[in-house]
């Protein structure tokens, strides 16, 4: 729900991604829109540019050690959005308990499901990268 506690932290942790990966050299706009159907499109998080090459990022908060679950129709729109951009998607995740994040690529979830595409928190873990090493 708009304005509710969950929707805070994520907004939070937004604005927290955008303000590291300006650090590192990249221009990015946090899509106030993100997260909701604008008609049948779901836009990232975050759009980011550097070195001429965009960038998107959907951005997601674990306070705990769940895996990551994005709907179906939210996950195949991003992913198109990303190939009509000709760009590289990241799922990067905040994990409160490493207190720091960690990226993959959203092209390539662990599982799909009926309704969801997984993304374990054992595949961040092994092969997540840190913001520093984030190229678009």
């Amino acid at each position: 729900m708009p304005g509710g506690r969950e929707y805070r932290i994520g907004v939070d942790y937004e604005r927290l991604l955008r303000k590291k990966l300006s650090r590192l050299g990249f221009v990015c706009v946090r899509a106030p829109a993100s997260g909701k159907a604008r008609g049948r499109l779901v836009y990232p998080d975050i759009v980011c540019v550097k070195e001429g090459k965009a960038l998107f990022i959907e951005v997601k908060y674990r306070g705990d050690k769940r895996d990551i679950y994005i709907e179906k129709p939210s996950f195949h729109s991003l992913r198109y959005l990303a190939a009509k951009a000709e760009c590289r998607i990241l799922l990067c995740v905040f994990y409160r308990d490493l207190g720091k994040f960690l990226c993959l690529d959203l092209m390539r979830p662990d599982l799909i499901t009926e309704k969801y595409a997984v993304f374990r928190r054992e595949s961040f873990l092994e092969r997540g990268i840190e913001l520093e090493e984030v190229r678009p």
